[in-house]
C-alpha cells in the first residue's frame, strides 16, 4: 500500500475510534492509543515511513491485544465512501473475533427491499442479538437493527453532497459491466444528459433517484412512492425519526 493511502487509512480509522470511544460511557472503554500526531502530520504530507510505528498491508498494524469496542451498525451509502469505511469496519471486527451480520449473496441484507430480506432471514435466524456488526447494504430500519445486534450498538453512516455523489453513480453504475452485477434499473451507458433524463422514465424511480434518501429508508416509509419528495414536512417529520439513532450513541460523517 502506498504512503499516501496508508496515511488516509490511518487518519480514517482514527477518527473512528476517537469518536466511538467518546460515545461509550465511563470506564466502558480506555482511550484508544490514536497517534494523532502521526495521522496529522501524515495528512499533510509527512513521511510517515519514519515514523516509530509499524504498518502491515492493511494499514496500522494493530496491538496483540486490541482494545474492545461497542456493535457497530454502519449504513453504507453507495458512492460515498462506504467502501473504505466498510473494509476498516471488517478488519477491526476480525481482529476482536467479532460477529457480522453477513448476507447470502455477501453485498445485500434485503437491499433495495426491506432489512434484512427473506433469504438473510432463512440463513442466519430471526433476530435475536445476536450480531456485533452491520455493515453490508441495507435499508435502514433502525428497530430492526437494534433487534439484530448485541446492546448499545453505536450507529454511523456517511453523505455525500448529492450531486458528486450523482457524477460518481454515473461513472459507476453507466458502466455495463456493473449492470450485470447489481442488476439494471433503467441506467443505460450514455451522456449524462441522458443520465439524468433517466431519472424521470426508470420503473423503479426512488431506487436511484435519491438514492441516499433509500437507503436512509425513506421510500420504505411513504410506500415506494416519489410523492413526498418535495414535502417538506413530510421530509422534516422522517428526518426525526432517524435522530435518536445517531444522536444517542452515533455519528454521520458528511464527504
Amino acid at each position: 500500500m502506498a504512503p499516501a493511502a496508508r496515511a488516509t487509512f490511518a487518519l480514517v480509522a482514527v477518527c473512528l475510534l476517537q469518536r466511538i470511544s467518546a460515545m461509550m460511557g465511563p470506564g466502558q472503554l480506555k482511550p484508544v492509543h490514536p497517534r494523532v500526531e502521526l495521522a496529522e502530520q501524515a495528512s499533510l504530507g509527512t513521511n510517515i515511513e519514519d515514523a516509530d510505528l509499524e504498518f502491515d498491508d492493511f494499514g496500522l498494524k494493530l496491538p496483540e491485544q486490541p482494545k474492545p469496542i461497542p456493535p457497530i451498525a454502519f449504513l453504507k451509502m453507495q458512492k460515498a465512501g462506504s467502501s473504505t469505511v466498510n473494509n476498516i469496519f471488517h478488519r477491526m471486527g476480525e481482529r476482536r473475533n467479532m460477529s457480522f451480520f453477513m448476507p447470502v449473496n455477501d453485498i445485500h441484507l434485503g437491499y433495495p427491499g426491506a432489512f434484512p430480506g427473506d433469504e438473510n432471514v432463512l440463513a442466519s435466524g430471526k433476530p435475536n442479538h445476536q450480531f456485533d456488526m452491520i455493515i453490508q447494504h441495507s435499508i435502514f430500519n433502525a428497530p430492526l437493527y437494534r433487534a439484530y445486534m448485541k446492546p448499545t450498538p453505536f450507529f454511523l453512516t456517511v453523505l455525500r453532497e448529492p450531486i458528486s455523489q450523482q457524477i460518481s453513480a454515473f461513472n459507476f453504475y453507466g458502466n455495463i459491466g456493473h449492470l450485470n452485477h447489481y442488476g439494471d434499473f433503467g441506467i443505460k451507458r450514455g451522456s449524462w444528459e441522458s443520465y439524468l433524463q433517466s431519472f424521470e422514465t426508470r420503473t423503479t424511480p426512488n431506487v436511484y433517484k435519491n438514492m441516499q434518501a433509500q437507503v436512509l429508508g425513506w421510500y420504505q416509509a411513504v410506500g415506494g412512492s416519489t410523492a413526498y419528495d418535495n414535502n417538506t414536512a413530510a421530509v422534516d417529520g422522517f428526518i426525526e425519526t432517524l435522530a435518536p439513532a445517531f444522536e444517542q450513541a452515533g455519528l454521520v460523517m458528511l464527504l
